[in-house]
């Protein structure tokens, strides 16, 4: 959220207040009209983002992504990934959604494709890797996040090529 937050604030970079916007792995059948019209506040912005982290662990997100957006610049930020999945549970269980305990996720349980699956970052890389040069991937991780919050912003201004001085 964080990060969603501060590519929104910055002045060159336009993110549609739909977070996720999920278009690429659940909404695909959509269209890509319907995915235009997501961005129907563009004003010139140098970059336009979608926040949706579903699209990491997506068979499909890497090829639709590169069919209908060809050149574009993706971000990742990537956190433990038993932190990510317990966060994730806590959230889940917090508003009673599931009412397991965390532990019972590692013995298969049915929620284990949704919370513990997704850690898996070196299969998911590895596909996006199959349609995307390097140059086009930026990998950051939640501890940077962690230890200077304003290195990090700049960052990943940097790599979107945006004014990486902006607070």
């Amino acid at each position: 959220s964080w990060v969603y937050e501060a590519l929104k604030e910055h002045p060159d970079i336009l993110m549609p207040g739909i977070k996720p916007v999920s278009y690429f792995d659940a909404k695909y059948h959509h269209g890509l009209d319907w995915y235009r019209k997501v961005y129907a506040d563009y004003d010139g912005e140098e970059q336009v983002g979608d926040s949706s982290p579903g699209y990491l662990k997506n068979q499909q997100a890497p090829k639709r992504i590169n069919n209908d957006l060809g050149e574009t610049k993706l971000l990742f930020c990537l956190r433990n990934p038993i932190d990510r999945a317990f966060s994730q549970w806590w959230m889940e269980y917090a508003n009673g959604w599931i009412t397991h305990e965390f532990i019972n996720v590692f013995y298969h349980h049915p929620n284990y494709d949704r919370l513990i699956a997704p850690g898996f970052y070196a299969d998911h890389l590895e596909r996006w890797d199959q349609y995307f040069d390097d140059d086009q991937i930026h990998v950051t991780l939640f501890d940077d996040f962690v230890d200077d919050n304003a290195a990090f912003a700049e960052d990943i201004y940097s790599f979107l090529s945006v004014d990486s001085t902006y607070e």
